[in-house]
């Protein structure tokens, strides 16, 4: 799935081209760790809250990389707005 989410992305360009390979390894991250979490699940019959919390931060790191990128399209205080409320959302610094 990720390789056709990134073939998708090839005939764009510039920042449009980023912003959908950022959502296509956002998608693969959260699907590999949630395989992850049900791969363990049926393994040992429980999942511990800190692989859970890995695979969240995981997640989280590349949503946010995503919708950082979303931001770079933008300038002046918009851009400026974006990537604080977008760092806020995701707990980044």
């Amino acid at each position: 799935a990720y390789d056709t989410a990134k073939e998708r992305c090839d005939d764009l360009v510039g920042n449009t081209k980023t912003i959908c390979q950022k959502d296509a390894k956002a998608a693969h991250v959260k699907a590999k760790e949630e395989a992850r979490v049900v791969r363990v699940r049926a393994a040992t019959g429980k999942v511990n809250n800190s692989m859970r919390k890995n695979a969240n931060e995981e997640e989280n790191e590349a949503n946010y990389k995503a919708a950082a990128a979303r931001c770079d399209s933008m300038s002046g205080s918009t851009k400026d707005t974006c990537v604080t409320d977008t760092k806020a959302k995701y707990g980044m610094k």
